[in-house]
């Protein structure tokens, strides 16, 4: 199972089902986006490497962003190799903010 957990205040229940599955011993994983990982620090108190540590796998929340633009292009009937890869408009707008 997949699960993202994002700046939502209702983190706590994200958490929670984390360590369900992970006591279930199902394969997990996880999305967690920057503004969860500073909710998970207000409000139950926890670390994002703690979070890490309840799932088999991370994975940066660029590929959960890609997945759903492929399929609305699959949809579409869209060549993917058109459109860049969320992550490398990501890297290009973070080399012309270095540069500047």
């Amino acid at each position: 199972m997949t699960g993202t957990l994002t700046g939502a205040s209702g983190i706590i229940y994200g958490v929670a089902v984390s360590h369900a599955l992970r006591e279930a011993g199902g394969p997990t994983h996880l999305i967690i986006s920057e503004s969860a990982g500073r909710n998970l620090r207000i409000e139950p108190g926890l670390t994002v490497e703690e979070v890490r540590n309840l799932a088999d796998a991370v994975h940066p929340i660029q590929d959960i962003i890609d997945q759903s633009v492929g399929k609305v292009l699959d949809q579409f009937d869209i060549e993917h190799s058109l459109f860049r890869r969320w992550s490398e408009v990501a890297e290009h707008d973070e080399t012309l903010e270095a540069a500047s």
